[in-house]
C-alpha cells in the first residue's frame, strides 16, 4: 500500500510539474523488427530472439526538444559452441537520451525526427546450462548504442520507428555490435 501510494504521489507531482513546463511523459513498448542477428567468437555463435522493452519516457522542449527516459529490456539468446548449446534468458536495464524536433507542430498531430544515445545494463540472466552469470566475463555487462529515427503523436498516442546500432557486440572482444529497427507504441499522459 505504500508503494502504491508513493507511486501515485511520483505521477501526481510529475503532472503538476509538467503543466508549468514543456515537459511530456509517458508509457513506451518496443520490440525489434530484424532477424535474429549471429555473433561470432572463434567457436561461439550467439544468435539473438525476441527483443523488446517497456519503460518510461520524458520529452522536454517545445519544437525542439530532448528525451529521455528508464527502459527495461527482455531478450533471449541461444549460444552454441561446437555440439553444445544454451538457452538464457539477459535482461537489460536502459536509459535513452534523445534529441528531436517536431517538423510537423499542429494541435492533434506532430510529426518528429530524432537522433541519439543509449546505455544499457545487464540486470538478469536466467540460469543456464553453461552456469553463465551476470559477474563473469562471458557476456558483456554495458552496451551503448547510437540511434535515429521517425515518429508520430496523435493526440496522447505516439509511434516511433527508429534503427539503432549497438558500438559493442554481445560477446567481449566480438568485432562488431549489432543494427536493428525498432518500432515503438505509447501513451502520454501529458
Amino acid at each position: 500500500m505504500k508503494r502504491t501510494l508513493l507511486l501515485f504521489i511520483v505521477l501526481l507531482s510529475l503532472t503538476g510539474y509538467s503543466q508549468q513546463t514543456w515537459m511530456r511523459w509517458g508509457l513506451q513498448i518496443e520490440t525489434d523488427l530484424g532477424a535474429s542477428i549471429q555473433e561470432a567468437r572463434q567457436t561461439l555463435t550467439c544468435t539473438q530472439h525476441n527483443l523488446y522493452d517497456f519503460g518510461l519516457r520524458f520529452r522536454m522542449g517545445g519544437r525542439f526538444y530532448v528525451g529521455t527516459g528508464l527502459n527495461y529490456f527482455v531478450s533471449s539468446q541461444s549460444l552454441a559452441a561446437g555440439d553444445s548449446a544454451c538457452d538464457l534468458k539477459h535482461n537489460y536495464l536502459g536509459m535513452p537520451l534523445r534529441f528531436g524536433c517536431c517538423i510537423v507542430n499542429r494541435n492533434s498531430l506532430k510529426l518528429r525526427i530524432e537522433t541519439g544515445a543509449d546505455y544499457r545494463l545487464s540486470v538478469y540472466i536466467s540460469p543456464n546450462d553453461w552456469n553463465i552469470r551476470r559477474d563473469n566475463d562471458m557476456l558483456n555487462r554495458h552496451a551503448f548504442s547510437y540511434c535515429g529515427g521517425v515518429g508520430a503523436d496523435w493526440g496522447r498516442f505516439t509511434l516511433d520507428a527508429t534503427y539503432r546500432q549497438s558500438t559493442t557486440g554481445l560477446l567481449p572482444n566480438s568485432t562488431k555490435g549489432e543494427g536493428r529497427f525498432w518500432l515503438s507504441a505509447g501513451f502520454l499522459f501529458k
